[in-house]
């Protein structure tokens, strides 16, 4: 067991995932701090899909790895309010054109290679596991048996719950905004509300990891992009897929258990947006 005072900057899954681990392997004094709430931001907004087609083959390897330690979380979290809301329904990756039907055949041999799975459907397969799809505007869909959803708000809270009986400090509407240096080495993390003396630091703030990352005279090449989303109210479930189209990024599931339709669509972050991203639905109308 260590008695290395621990402070993880980022109150999102990214950070709740950092602390399990650190509990895993037997530290003990573990502060969590977020500018928010717990879970606030992407963590608490996000489609929750737990996809595995990516160009990016290193991506692919380590999205493959990431079913099994959900898979997991659901066993070695024993003192929980509720099950781990993860379902498996698949994921469809549909083309609209025929170059998009040409580049599902190199993500499919990439899935093949690092997860072991991937097979190229017809229209009319794809419309069997989606029937909302109109299998008359496609041109078939890479289909990706492991890929998941999961109900992200519903983790964080099981996290929470976890964390507090575990003994570690959750502190929130506390934003990181400088830390004190001594030699190499982090000492002390300075928020809002005072300073959180810490002997290593985690960084796992989202968009604000790259501007806090500089205060350490660090620099990390990250950048940002844009995702509007829009979701319905909760109805009855019966739609399993996880739903990419490799034209323009958008996508569309049904939570589970709470029923309700999320679609959204983003940019990349590189370059000029394909689209105007907007807060507003236009968006949305356009490519459902």
């Amino acid at each position: 067991m260590s008695d290395e005072r621990i402070v993880v900057v980022g109150g999102g899954l990214v950070g709740l995932f950092t602390a399990y681990h650190l509990l895993k392997l037997e530290y003990r004094d573990i502060t969590i701090i977020d500018r928010k709430y717990i879970g606030y931001g992407a963590s608490n907004r996000g489609t929750g899909g737990l996809l595995h087609i990516f160009e990016d083959e290193d991506l692919a390897k380590l999205a493959c790895l990431s079913v099994n330690i959900w898979k997991k979380l659901d066993e070695e979290i024993v003192e929980k309010p509720r099950p781990v809301p993860l379902r498996t329904g698949g994921h469809l990756h549909v083309a609209t054109s025929k170059e998009g039907l040409n580049k599902l055949d190199k993500l499919k041999k990439i899935l093949r290679r690092t997860c072991g799975v991937g097979e190229i459907l017809t229209p009319p397969e794809v419309k069997e596991k989606a029937p909302i799809i109109d299998e008359d505007e496609i041109y078939g869909a890479l289909y990706d048996t492991l890929g998941s959803k999961v109900l992200q708000p519903g983790v964080v809270r099981i996290f929470e719950f976890y964390f507090k009986l575990k003994g570690l400090k959750l502190m929130k509407y506390n934003p990181a905004k400088n830390f004190k240096v001594e030699g190499s080495r982090v000492k002390k993390v300075i928020t809002e509300h005072g300073e959180i003396e810490a002997d290593k630091v985690v960084i796992t703030a989202g968009a604000f990891t790259k501007d806090l990352a500089c205060k350490l005279d660090e620099r990390i090449p990250l950048c940002t992009f844009r995702g509007e989303e829009a979701l319905t109210e909760g109805l009855h479930y019966e739609f399993e897929p996880f739903v990419t189209f490799v034209e323009n990024n958008f996508k569309f599931t049904q939570t589970w258990p709470r029923g309700e339709f999320i679609m959204g669509i983003s940019n990349t972050g590189i370059g000029e947006p394909a689209y105007d991203l907007r807060a507003n639905l236009s968006v949305l109308e356009k490519n459902s």
